[in-house]
C-alpha cells in the first residue's frame, strides 16, 4: 500500500477513536509525525466537526484543502468549509412573532 494510503487509514482509525473518546489529542502523534499531510487535518477537522467544535473544524479544513494537491479532496474540503461558514439561522421565540 501507498505511503499517502497509509496515512490515510492510520488518520481514520485515529478519528474513529478521537470521536469515541471525545479526545482530540489522539492526533498529535500523527501531527508531529506528518504536519504537511491534508489528510490528517482533513479527519482532524472531521473529529472537531462530530465535537461541534466549528471553529477549530474550520481551521482544519482550511489546512487540509491548502495542502492537499488532488482537485477532488481540495473539493471536498472546500464542501466541508461552506457547509460550516454558513450563518446560523435566526433563532425566534414565539413573542418575537407578529401577524398581520
Amino acid at each position: 500500500m501507498s505511503d499517502w494510503r497509509n496515512i490515510w487509514k492510520r488518520a481514520e482509525a485515529v478519528r474513529d477513536i478521537a470521536i469515541t473518546d471525545n479526545d482530540t489529542s489522539y492526533f498529535n502523534g500523527l501531527l508531529s509525525e506528518f504536519p504537511n499531510d491534508g489528510m490528517v487535518h482533513y479527519q482532524l477537522g472531521l473529529v472537531y466537526k462530530a465535537l461541534d467544535e466549528k471553529e477549530d473544524a474550520l481551521k482544519e479544513f482550511k489546512i487540509a484543502e491548502s495542502l492537499f494537491f488532488m482537485p477532488r479532496w481540495k473539493a471536498i474540503a472546500g464542501a466541508e468549509i461552506a457547509s460550516l461558514s454558513q450563518q446560523e439561522p435566526p433563532v425566534f421565540d414565539k413573542d418575537d412573532i407578529v401577524i398581520f
